[in-house]
């Protein structure tokens, strides 16, 4: 979370849940929709309309949450280099990068960030799941 000093100006536009084809009505009828919350200062949390641009003060936050999505294709067949930079940027767990796309990583030179351990993944992928 990014907290600024004064004021910041936010604008944010929540939808309801689309697919390949252009959505699904049943779905957004069932309630799947981004939707938006602003907290206040005094810790009080406001359900934001789907459309909001405005001032956010000092101590006051948006959260967002997002439909996401199933993605399109076989996970295993991921390019373990993308699987792995996700992992970096905390898009997801090296656990889940494991379970879900068959990768197996292994922490980098730097010790910070994880790179692919490619005879693993191999092992791992030609296995298939378990």
């Amino acid at each position: 979370k990014q907290m600024y000093k004064d004021e910041a100006y936010a604008a944010a536009m929540a939808q309801a849940a689309r697919g390949q084809s252009g959505g699904d009505a049943a779905a957004a009828a069932k309630g799947a929709q981004d939707q938006m919350k602003q907290l206040a200062a005094n810790k009080e949390m406001e359900k934001l309309p789907s459309s909001y641009d405005g001032v956010l003060n000092s101590g006051e936050a948006i959260e967002l949450t997002t439909c996401g999505g199933g993605g399109y294709g076989d996970p295993s067949l991921r390019d373990p280099n993308r699987v792995a930079s996700a992992v970096n940027r905390q898009w997801i767990s090296k656990e889940k990068a494991e379970e879900i796309y068959y990768v197996k990583l292994k922490l980098a030179e730097n010790g910070i960030d994880y790179t692919v351990n490619a005879q693993a993944t191999e092992q791992l992928r030609s296995r298939g799941p378990e």
